[in-house]
């Protein structure tokens, strides 16, 4: 008896222990997050972020996008789900031809990159629709990437961010 209850907890010990390190598996990939901002100042429903991507084996180039990424803003001093469909969110992905392929995009992040980095590099800039809710400017995003090769070893992180009108 004591031997099966014993296995049993292995078992279960091993499986969130492999849990652990599935979302964890960080090394293939580097994320910055490079701007969150307001862009419709008027009535503050849109939001952009602009995320660089630095992939350091280039055989894992580009990686997978696990979709939909997940969304909270602070209301009133609660955190609350903001729900994620592909009308409210979009995405767009640029590479070091950002400069010549998105200049809107580029113009607010140039300050920040170096296109010049030996790191194949990808930019993803989320839009976050016509958010239904008001007076926040708090927020936590999250996504996560996969390997090219192997979907199974993944990124993940929340960024907590303050918004710029």
């Amino acid at each position: 008896m004591e031997k099966k209850l014993l296995r049993k907890c292995l078992i279960v010990f091993c499986f969130f222990s492999l849990q652990g390190i599935y979302a964890q598996y960080q090394n293939t990939f580097t994320v910055s997050l490079l701007k969150a901002k307001f862009i419709d100042t008027t009535a503050s429903k849109d939001v952009m972020l602009i995320f660089q991507v630095l992939i350091a084996d280039t055989a894992n180039y580009p990686p997978r996008i696990n979709y939909p990424p997940k969304c909270s803003i602070l209301i009133n001093e609660v955190q609350q789900t903001v729900p994620m469909t592909p009308e409210s969110v979009s995405l767009a992905l640029d590479d070091d031809r950002i400069i010549i392929k998105n200049v809107r995009v580029y113009d607010l992040i140039k300050d920040k990159v170096n296109l010049q980095d030996r790191n194949k590099m990808l930019f993803m800039t989320f839009t976050l629709n016509n958010l239904s809710y008001d007076h926040f400017n708090k927020m936590w995003f999250t996504f996560s990437l996969s390997e090219k090769r192997n979907k199974s070893l993944r990124w993940e992180k929340t960024f907590e961010l303050n918004l710029e009108k």
